[in-house]
């Protein structure tokens, strides 16, 4: 599948003029490329990294925000873009970490 926008397009721009480019990243994931990936945290790292800071310690932050691109990256063959827009799908899928670490600390507190 190839990408028409260039990879320097940020992610408001891309939803808005480039239809399909984080879709094709998150299936380029799927397809094991890890440049996707790359690409995929440099677009979305403040998406992410929003959600992994709310009600978290700030030491956790960094952590959470990498531990939610390796579940992108793990999940990325299950996405479908007919099911959740690409977007929404990350952000569930970093919600999804965030719960997880809460849950786990409040249990061994």
């Amino acid at each position: 599948m190839s990408n028409p926008c260039p990879e320097s397009v940020v992610v408001r721009l891309s939803a808005e003029r480039c239809p399909g480019f984080i879709t094709n990243l998150i299936l380029r994931c799927a397809a094991r490329d890890e440049s996707a990936l790359g690409s995929l945290f440099d677009h979305l790292y403040p998406v992410v990294n929003t959600i992994a800071s709310r009600g978290t310690p700030a030491g956790a932050v960094d952590a959470l925000t990498l531990a939610s691109f390796r579940r992108l990256w793990e999940q990325a063959p299950s996405y479908d873009p007919k099911m959740q827009r690409p977007v929404a799908w990350v952000m569930s899928e970093a919600r999804s970490v965030r719960a997880a670490y809460l849950q786990a600390a409040a249990a061994s507190s």
